[in-house]
């Protein structure tokens, strides 16, 4: 666990990026943050691969949920993302790497789908490797516009994790959530 000197200041710099990498201003953090974060994703959706980087101030608790986390919500759309904390000048250098996708299934079976409202249809995805949780997502709003986006598909321990704790926030990269979730996967049915 990475964390500065209680009392004394922490400037981290903070930028959002659709690329492998971002760069911003250093910025003070507020009282509760005492450590830096840089993380990473990869989202694919409808055959669009979207990097994104992140820089920003966390609390120290955020590190606990900085495993990497994957999130299958069927037909080739997923979101790989892995987040690392660091303190000042080693930010420089810190490079999270994105997890590598994992295509053995595991037996886990969840509800899965992707659509750009509300109304999402469902058909059952077989997991893979560390996806042994089902979870639901539903935006209202991304930066600020009201935008209804529906996710249901397998996951991680540590995403769900994370989603419970309340100590990791969507906020930080504008999207608000209508609904989120998480239940442990169901083991298929053998097919006669």
């Amino acid at each position: 666990m990475v964390t500065e000197d209680e009392g004394a200041s922490l400037d981290c710099e903070t930028c959002i990026a659709y690329d492998t990498s971002c760069v911003g201003s250093r910025m003070t953090c507020s009282a509760g943050q005492d450590t830096c974060m840089v993380g990473l994703s990869k989202t694919s959706v409808a055959g669009f691969n979207i990097p994104a980087a992140a820089k920003s101030c966390q609390s120290h608790e955020v590190c606990n949920f900085l495993e990497p986390i994957y999130m299958d919500f069927g037909k080739r759309n997923f979101i790989r993302a892995r987040g690392v904390c660091c303190l000042e000048d080693a930010c420089i250098t810190a490079s999270p790497q994105l997890p590598p996708v994992n295509t053995t299934t595991n037996g886990n079976q969840c509800p899965a789908c992707f659509s750009l409202s509300s109304d999402c249809y469902p058909e059952l995805l077989d997991c893979t490797g560390s996806e042994n949780y089902c979870f639901e997502l539903a935006t209202q709003t991304i930066k600020g516009e009201s935008m209804s986006i529906t996710l249901k598909g397998c996951t991680t321990e540590s995403f769900c994790a994370a989603l419970q704790s309340g100590k990791v926030s969507l906020a930080d990269i504008g999207i608000s959530l209508a609904k989120a979730g998480c239940q442990l996967a169901k083991q298929a049915i053998p097919s006669a």
